[in-house]
C-alpha cells in the first residue's frame, strides 16, 4: 500500500480544486472546516475561500451544502447577520434531495431564538429544531434540539406553555445525555410537575 502523506494529499487536492473540480473543493472545505486531515486546527479562511468558490460556480448540491458551511463559519465568528442570510437562503430554497450540513438548522434555530442577526422569531426557531430532529440523520445535536424545545414549551416561548410537551422534550434530551435537561427533569420529578 501507499504510505500516508497528508501534506502531499492536500497538495494534490488543491491542484484538483484549482482546475475546477467541485469534489476537490468540497473535500478542501471539509479538510479546513472539520480538520479532516487532522492538521491540528481548523482554518475558516481557507474553508470560506473554497466554499465561496463552490457557491460561485453554481454547483447545485455542492453550492447548497457550501452555503450551510459559510453560514456556520459566520455564526461561529459572531457575524450573525451574514450567517442568517445564508441560513435563510437555505431554508427558503430547500429542495428535496439537497442536503445542507444538518447543524445549520440548529444554528439558524438559535439565531431565531436569541435574535442573533435578526429579530427573534420563535416559531421559526421551533421549526428549525424540529427539522433537525425529524429530517436529518445527524444526531450530534439531537439532545440540544430536544432541550431547546422543552425550554420553549415550559416557558411559553413562541408557543402556549405546555408542561406535558415540555416534559416529553426534556425526557428525550435527558435520555440522550443532555445535562441541563437532566437537571430540569430532576426538578420536574422532584416537584411532581410532569403534567
Amino acid at each position: 500500500g501507499t504510505a500516508s502523506d497528508r501534506s502531499l494529499g492536500l497538495n494534490y487536492m488543491i491542484k484538483s480544486a484549482e482546475k475546477g473540480n467541485s469534489d476537490a473543493m468540497e473535500e478542501l472545505v471539509d479538510i479546513y472546516y472539520y480538520d479532516e486531515y487532522s492538521l491540528g486546527k481548523t482554518d475558516y479562511d481557507k474553508a470560506l475561500l473554497w466554499a465561496n468558490k463552490i457557491v460561485a460556480d453554481k454547483w447545485t448540491w455542492n453550492a447548497y451544502w457550501a452555503k450551510s458551511i459559510i453560514g456556520l463559519i459566520k455564526y461561529e465568528r459572531g457575524e450573525y447577520e451574514e450567517a442568517v442570510a445564508n441560513f435563510k437562503d437555505i431554508y427558503d430554497n430547500f429542495k428535496s434531495g439537497l442536503s445542507p450540513d444538518p447543524s445549520c438548522y440548529i444554528y439558524y434555530g438559535d439565531c431565531c431564538y436569541s435574535g442573533y442577526g435578526m429579530s427573534p422569531n420563535y416559531q421559526l426557531a421551533i421549526r428549525n429544531y424540529l427539522k433537525y430532529i425529524n429530517d436529518t440523520s445527524d444526531d450530534y445535536f439531537q439532545d440540544y434540539a430536544y432541550y431547546k424545545l422543552g425550554l420553549m414549551y415550559e416557558n411559553g416561548i413562541g408557543v402556549n406553555a405546555d408542561l406535558k410537551k415540555s416534559f416529553e422534550y426534556y425526557r428525550e434530551a435527558a435520555n440522550l445525555g443532555h445535562a441541563y435537561a437532566q437537571c430540569e427533569l430532576g426538578n420536574i420529578y422532584a416537584e411532581g410537575n410532569s403534567a
